[in-house]
């Protein structure tokens, strides 16, 4: 059993994690990915510290089956524990680049049992920008320095796209297109800047807090289409799905197809448990289109303990189980969810914490902070900087514009387009209808003219059936034992 893993992100580290505890004979496993940084990705790159991740420990495991895994990790790290406390949470919310420390040292853990089970381990540090395919053939892949490797099975681990440049402002002095790393970027904006940042979610608030925490003098502008802030992180409690769990979503697809009319009953049912509400928790969702957004930041600061457990029930539902429940859904529901809905789940499953939730209301307060809602144009403006018109306001103006807009869903990264076009161009791969390859439900296996394929196989966003939001971590923890089961299978 030769198996090749394409990408040495957060994706990858998971499936390793997963590979070392299957029973398997020994075989041979190359990772490919030429970052001098792997296991990490970009999300979990060295940074500032104030670049956080956005759930607590026990949602943030990299090891399916084990919610403690993180948590038990920070906890022989006790200084990092205390020192990235979220007084509200009261869990530690530590920078992303010591969550990349977790997840270096768990792949490294992992390669280390294959090893010590008989397997040969290598990590090449070359990007694969092509594969041969021939039907009945092993799948051959090729790499930026020439070299060609033969696999019985590959797995595309290759992680998001680049953020969409929606302005058209590239090249522009003063743009800042990709603003991570944070410590880079940051660097060159004078401390009395007039800062737009475009966007509103998840990167938009890492900017605004990594600014205070530089303690920029000048005005802050979150810049948006629909002035949607992220929602703040509430208290986490104990759950384990008693009605809609991954089983029942498999069992209701054999069944026939998966609709959102089966889920409803079965998303109520675990409401129900608690004593919840699903029509006060609608209620709650469609306040955001109304809410000011200052004030909602605000209530919602107070509500962090609260023991409503309704929204918190569904983002753990919606982030572990998103990406198969997707995938099974039909096109025309698929579509419905990520044309009308896309950008409240966003705003749902994509929390900002509430040491950084306080830290935006703080700037707000004080003046120094606006969001601004129905953007329409930023461009250039003569003798520098840029203006910015938006619905029903006088034109703006800022120094600098930095981009917090994320990557179109399913976009293929630039470091793998090569290799996806080959696949694409050969038969073995095809490209669905909003973007990424199309792969088989619950499997991660390509699909071509539904007919999938066991050779090769997606973890992530690059799969078209993933969730149409960043993938998560429970989201691809969720996923990593059936890609797992389906990559050893036949073996």
């Amino acid at each position: 059993m030769d198996v090749a893993i394409v990408g040495a992100g957060a994706a990858a580290a998971c499936l390793v994690d997963a590979l070392s505890r299957q029973e398997s004979e020994p075989g041979r496993l190359t990772v490919f990915d030429p970052s001098p940084q792997p296991w990490r990705g970009q999300p979990y790159a060295r940074d500032l510290e104030q670049v956080r991740v956005n759930l607590p420990p026990q949602q943030m495991s990299a090891r399916h089956g084990d919610d403690a895994h993180f948590a038990d990790w920070l906890r022989s790290r006790p200084k990092d524990a205390a020192r990235h406390l979220d007084p509200q949470l009261n869990q530690p919310l530590p920078p992303r680049a010591v969550y990349g420390d977790y997840l270096e040292e768990t792949a490294e853990a992992a390669i280390g049992t294959l090893r010590g089970r008989g397997w040969q381990v290598q990590l090449i540090a070359e990007r694969v920008t092509g594969a041969e395919t021939r039907p009945g053939a092993r799948v051959e892949l090729h790499t930026a320095g020439g070299a060609k490797h033969r696999v019985d099975r590959a797995v595309l681990c290759v992680g998001a796209g680049s953020p969409r440049d929606v302005y058209r402002l590239a090249g522009t002095p003063g743009f800042v297109l990709d603003p991570y790393p944070l410590a880079d970027t940051l660097d060159g904006i004078a401390a009395d800047a007039d800062v737009a940042v475009v966007g509103s979610g998840l990167t938009a608030v890492d900017v605004a807090v990594c600014l205070a925490a530089r303690e920029h003098r000048g005005r802050i502008t979150l810049l948006s289409r629909h002035g949607l802030l992220p929602h703040v992180q509430q208290r986490g409690f104990p759950f384990q799905p008693k009605h809609l769990s991954r089983a029942r979503l498999l069992e209701l697809a054999e069944q026939g197809q998966l609709t959102l009319h089966q889920l409803k009953p079965l998303f109520g049912a675990e409401l129900a448990e608690f004593g919840e509400d699903p029509e006060q928790l609608a209620a709650e969702i469609g306040a955001a289109w109304t809410e000011h957004p200052a004030e909602r930041l605000r209530r919602q600061l107070g509500e962090v303990g609260s023991e409503q457990r309704a929204r918190r029930v569904l983002v753990r539902l919606v982030r572990s189980l998103g990406p198969l429940a997707l995938g099974l859904l039909p096109e025309r529901e698929r579509k419905e969810l990520q044309e009308t809905h896309f950008r409240i789940v966003s705003s749902l499953c994509s929390p900002m914490v509430p040491v950084n939730a306080a830290t935006l209301l703080a700037l707000h307060d004080a003046g120094q902070l606006e969001l601004v809602e129905g953007v329409e144009r930023i461009e250039p403006a003569l003798g520098g900087g840029f203006g910015i018109e938006a619905t029903g306001r006088a034109r703006l103006s800022a120094d600098v514009v930095v981009n917090a807009v994320n990557a179109t869903p399913y976009a293929t990264p630039d470091c793998a387009e090569g290799l996806v076009r080959s696949l694409v161009e050969a038969g073995a791969a095809e490209l669905g209808g909003t973007g990424g390859l199309g792969t088989e439900s619950g499997s991660g296996r390509l699909v071509v003219d539904g007919r999938p394929d066991p050779r090769l196989l997606a973890l992530g966003d690059i799969a078209g059936h993933s969730l149409f939001i960043t993938s998560s971590i429970a989201g691809l923890v969720a996923q990593t034992p059936a890609v797992t089961e389906a990559l050893l299978s036949g073996f």
